[in-house]
């Protein structure tokens, strides 16, 4: 938030990425738990990148207010992407 309290241009859009990821999320775990999904996709290469964007929008949003917890938010991105490249990269046939 500036100065008047409004939020600016980045806020307004992380905040609109953050809704469009929470909804992805959250429409792809019912359909994983309602066993709706295909069975050749796994919903967790789905979540996980979705969940690694909201928290960049949440450190976005966080850092005039709190900046600790802003790049403690883009550390726990940069963690779920990691692990998640790591995952999607490694060999499943072990």
């Amino acid at each position: 938030m500036n100065i008047d309290n409004r939020p600016t241009m980045a806020e307004k859009t992380a905040h609109a990425v953050g809704l469009v990821c929470s909804v992805g999320v959250l429409l792809t775990a019912a359909l994983y738990f309602a066993k709706l999904l295909p069975e050749n996709v796994d919903g967790f290469f789905i979540m996980e990148p979705l969940l690694s964007v909201l928290m960049c929008s949440q450190g976005i949003r966080l850092w005039r207010r709190s900046r600790v917890t802003a790049v403690f938010s883009f550390a726990a991105a940069l963690f779920i992407a990691v692990v998640t490249l790591i995952m999607l990269f490694s060999d499943r046939s072990a």
